[in-house]
């Protein structure tokens, strides 16, 4: 009972937190369509960012011993590899999708001799 009781429970939270996301997205959205309110949003970032900076939560390469550094660059190497991944996926998808297949067609037809 407790395990159905668990998995019911971690799936209202994966809703909620899809929700969620899904809300800050729409509100990031309407902020980023307002120049003023935009560039309000990303002073207060900075000065978070800062914030956290001087609170030694956020470390520099050159501030992180060696095993640090090492995960670091290996979270570093990983999303690199997946932020390529995506746009050699973006790539192919783009390039394979039905309009681009058709405009190739117009582009033989009209450029045909």
């Amino acid at each position: 009972m407790r395990g159905v009781l668990k998995v019911r429970r971690k799936k209202i939270l994966d809703e909620k937190h899809i929700k969620d996301s899904l809300r800050k997205r729409k509100v990031y959205a309407e902020i980023k369509n307002d120049p003023i309110r935009y560039k309000i949003r990303k002073e207060n970032d900075r000065l978070k960012y800062l914030k956290r900076k001087e609170q030694k939560k956020i470390k520099s390469i050159a501030e992180m011993t060696p095993s640090q550094k090492r995960m670091q660059r290996k979270k570093w190497r990983e999303n690199t590899r997946r932020f390529v991944e995506k746009k050699k996926k973006e790539r192919t998808d783009r390039s394979s999708s039905p309009l681009n297949k058709e405009e190739e067609g117009v582009h033989l037809i009209i450029g045909a001799p």
